[in-house]
């Protein structure tokens, strides 16, 4: 007997660009539909660290934090966030060892996350100035 494929149901959400007001926005409006997902795609430009600071680890420490709020914020629809670092994004967020930014965050920058046998998702991010080249 063959299984059936598992289904999966996303929100895919982009270019949030530190906007908490929106992303509030968003959450209230799921609360009033309770659609189930799970899993939350976040495909880049979560925040806007200008291209002449993101390299600085000064900036990922003041960048990180705002990520991590804006994730807390959206894991009030569903805890499981797989995000893709955008061009906007603190260069912390493109290495191997990236930030556990919260609980249910993965990173997916030049990684894989099996889903089912034969079901991946893989990242690819923009790059900061510091990474063109990698």
């Amino acid at each position: 007997m063959v299984s059936q494929p598992k289904e999966f149901s996303f929100l895919i959400v982009s270019d949030i660009h530190e906007s908490m007001e929106n992303v509030k926005k968003l959450v209230e409006y799921h609360s009033k539909t309770q659609t189930k997902f799970d899993y939350i795609l976040c495909c880049g430009d979560i925040v806007t660290v200008p291209n002449n600071e993101q390299d600085f680890p000064e900036s990922a420490k003041k960048y990180e934090p705002m990520i991590a709020d804006l994730f807390k914020e959206l894991e009030k629809i569903c805890p499981n966030i797989v995000y893709v670092p955008g061009n906007h994004e603190p260069y912390t967020t493109f290495k191997e060892d990236s930030p556990q930014l919260t609980k249910g965050t993965i990173g997916l920058h030049k990684k894989y996350l099996k889903l089912t046998d034969d079901l991946y998702m893989i990242g690819l991010g923009g790059s900061p100035p510091i990474l063109h080249g990698n």
